[in-house]
C-alpha cells in the first residue's frame, strides 16, 4: 500500500506499512514520527475541546443556556473530538471508511449515556452547579471536562479495530513509564490477551486520564505470537513468554508501583498541591521501607495514611483552595462544603428517606396532627385522612425511580471500592449490587461467606485479595456493607471530619448520621457484626 497524505498533519504522511496499524512519517526527512509527537497532536485536539466544553458548562452554571442546551452542545463537542481523534488514528479523513464511521457513532453513543446521566443529576439537583457562596461549583465543572475528554479512547479504540482488520488475534496493555497509573491498568498491564477482551482505554478506574495504549500481535500455531515493529520487520515472542504471568500482578506490586512514588519526582504537580503532611507521610512510607516493619500491616496503615493525605489535597484542589498553603480558617471552609456535599448524598440512603423524597416529588403531604385529619369513608368504612395531596400511585412511580438510581449509584461506588481493594476491572464489571455487597460484607467481617463463587470469583481468590488489607480497610467494607447507598456519603463525611481536623475544630467535629437500613438480607444477618 502506498503513502498517504494526512490533512489533518500536513507536514506528515501515514505509511500503513510501519507497525502493526501504521505510523506517520516526516515528509522531509522520511524518518517515523515518534509516539510521543502524535500523542502531543492528540492531547492538543483534547485540550481544545476541554476549553469549548468549558466554556458551554460555564454557561450554564451562569444561566446563558438550558441544561438541554447544554446536552446538546456537549454530544457536538464529544461527537468532533471523536471524529478528529478517529482520523488522526486512521491517518488523515481520506482513510476514514463507512464502517469507521459507524464505529465512531456506536462509542460516541456509549458516552452520550454518561452525559445524559449526569444531566440528569443536574436536573434532580444532585449536581450542584453553584457552591454555597455563590460560586461556580468546581467539581461540576471538571466532571463536566471529563466528556469532551473521550478523544483518547477513540484513538485508541481505532486502532483496535484496524488491527482487527489487519488480522490480528491479540492485544497487550503498555503502560506510559512517566505516568502514575490506577490498578485496573497495572493488573491488565504486560500480558497478551485475546483482541477486544482487555478493559478499552479510558474505561478502567483513571478514566479519561489513562495514558496506556495497546499493542497487537498475531497467535501462530505454536502458541508464539508475532507483532509488527516500528520499521515493519517482524518480532516472535514465543509461546512461553506469552504464558508468563504478569510482571506486575499481585497486590503488593500493584501498591509499590502505584503509590510510593512522589509526583514531585515525575514532574507532574507543584509542592503546594499537596499539604505538608502528604510529604511526611510519603517520607513515613520510605523509613518503613528501608528499615523494615515493627508492627503488623505498619506499611500497609503508611500507605493509607499517606492516600488519605492525597484525597483531602484534591478535594481541596478541587474546590479552588491551595492545599500546601491552607490555614485554619481555609480548612473549616472546606470542612462545611463536604459536610453539606455529604449530607446531599445521603439524602436517599434509607428506605424511609428515599419514602419521604417520593412523597414530596408527587406532591403528598403526610398529616402529623390527629386533630387536622378529615373522616373520609373506604369500602363503608370511616377511616382518618392520613394524606392530602398526589395520589399514592405516582409516589410509588417516583420512590421506584428513587430505589433503581440509587441502587445504580451504590454498585459503581461498591465496584469502584472493590477495585481499590485489589480485585481487577474485568473481575468487578461481571458483579452487580448483591455480589459486590457480598464481597464487601467478607472483607468487613473477615470470614467467607461460603466456599462457592461470587461473580465467578473462587474462594482462593477472595482470600488472596481480603489477606492484604488493614483493619482499616476492613472497617470501611463493613460499613459499606452494612447500606451501600449510604457509602460515598459517609466517605465524604469522613473527609468533613478530617478537614475539621486539620481546622482544628477537633471538639467541634459531628458524627455521621446512623443511617442502618431496616431490612439486612440474609447474608448479612449471619455476619458476625455488632448491632
Amino acid at each position: 500500500m502506498a503513502r498517504r497524505k494526512s490533512s489533518i498533519t500536513p507536514q506528515f504522511e501515514f505509511d500503513p506499512r510501519l507497525g502493526s496499524v501504521g505510523r506517520y512519517t516526516d515528509k522531509a526527512t522520511g524518518r517515523v514520527v515518534s509516539k510521543a509527537t502524535v500523542d502531543s497532536a492528540l492531547e492538543s485536539q483534547i485540550n481544545d475541546a476541554r476549553l469549548r466544553g468549558n466554556k458551554i458548562a460555564t454557561r450554564l452554571a451562569n444561566g446563558k443556556i438550558s441544561l438541554s442546551e447544554y446536552q446538546t452542545s456537549m454530544m457536538h463537542q464529544m461527537k468532533l473530538i471523536n471524529t478528529q481523534s478517529a482520523a488522526l488514528a486512521k491517518g488523515g479523513w481520506a482513510q476514514m471508511t463507512q464502517g469507521d464511521w459507524g464505529a465512531v457513532g456506536n462509542l460516541s453513543r456509549e458516552q452520550y449515556d454518561g452525559l445524559n446521566r449526569y444531566a440528569e443529576g443536574i436536573a434532580s439537583g444532585k449536581v450542584k452547579l453553584r457552591r454555597l457562596d455563590g460560586e461556580i461549583n468546581g467539581q461540576f465543572l471538571r466532571t463536566s471536562d471529563q466528556f469532551t475528554q473521550g478523544g483518547a479512547q477513540m484513538f485508541n479504540e481505532m486502532k483496535r479495530r484496524e488491527a482487527g482488520i489487519n488480522g490480528f488475534t491479540h492485544e497487550m496493555r503498555v503502560l506510559d513509564s512517566a505516568a502514575q497509573h490506577c490498578d485496573c491498568c497495572i493488573g491488565e498491564a504486560g500480558h497478551w490477551e485475546p483482541l477486544g477482551t482487555l478493559t478499552k482505554i479510558g474505561n478502567c478506574t483513571c478514566s479519561k486520564n489513562c495514558r496506556c495504549h495497546f499493542e497487537f500481535g498475531t497467535i501462530q500455531a505454536d502458541g508464539s505470537i508475532v507483532t509488527v515493529r516500528e520499521d515493519g520487520t517482524q518480532e516472535t515472542i514465543t509461546a512461553k513468554q506469552v504464558q508468563e504471568p504478569p510482571k506486575v500482578k499481585t497486590q503488593a506490586q500493584i501498591e509499590q508501583r502505584k503509590k510510593d512514588v512522589d509526583p514531585l519526582s515525575l514532574g507532574q504537580v507543584r509542592r503546594d498541591d499537596f499539604t505538608p503532611e502528604y510529604y511526611k507521610a510519603i517520607d513515613n512510607v520510605k523509613f518503613i521501607q528501608k528499615n523494615g516493619e515493627f508492627e503488623p500491616n505498619e506499611l500497609n496503615n503508611a500507605r493509607l495514611a499517606r492516600k488519605a493525605e492525597e484525597r483531602l489535597s484534591q478535594i481541596a484542589k478541587g474546590r479552588g483552595f491551595v492545599p500546601g498553603k491552607m490555614g485554619a480558617i481555609e480548612w473549616e471552609d472546606l470542612a462545611d462544603q463536604l459536610k453539606q456535599s455529604a449530607g446531599e448524598k445521603l439524602k436517599f440512603s434509607t428506605k424511609a428517606l428515599r419514602e419521604a423524597a417520593a412523597n414530596r416529588a408527587a406532591g403528598r403531604k403526610f398529616i402529623s396532627n390527629p386533630a387536622e385529619r378529615r373522616i373520609i369513608q373506604i369500602g363503608g368504612k370511616d377511616v382518618d385522612q392520613k394524606w392530602v395531596g398526589g395520589s399514592r400511585k405516582e409516589a410509588a412511580q417516583k420512590v421506584k425511580g428513587i430505589n433503581a438510581r440509587t441502587k445504580e449509584d451504590a454498585t459503581d461506588f461498591m465496584q469502584g471500592q472493590l477495585r481499590n481493594f485489589g480485585y481487577t476491572s474485568q473481575e468487578v464489571n461481571k458483579m452487580g449490587y448483591t455480589q459486590s455487597r457480598k464481597l464487601l460484607s467478607e472483607i468487613g467481617n473477615d470470614v467467607l461467606l461460603s466456599d462457592s463463587k461470587i461473580a465467578g470469583i473462587d474462594f482462593n481468590r477472595r482470600i488472596e485479595v481480603a489477606g492484604q488489607l488493614t483493619d482499616t480497610q476492613k472497617l470501611s467494607s463493613r460499613s459499606i456493607a452494612m447500606n451501600p447507598r449510604a457509602g460515598e456519603g459517609l466517605g465524604e463525611w469522613s473527609d468533613y471530619q478530617n478537614a475539621m481536623v486539620k481546622a482544628g475544630k477537633t471538639q467541634e467535629i459531628q458524627y455521621a448520621p446512623e443511617l442502618l437500613e431496616e431490612v439486612l438480607p440474609d447474608f448479612l444477618k449471619k455476619a458476625d457484626f455488632d448491632f
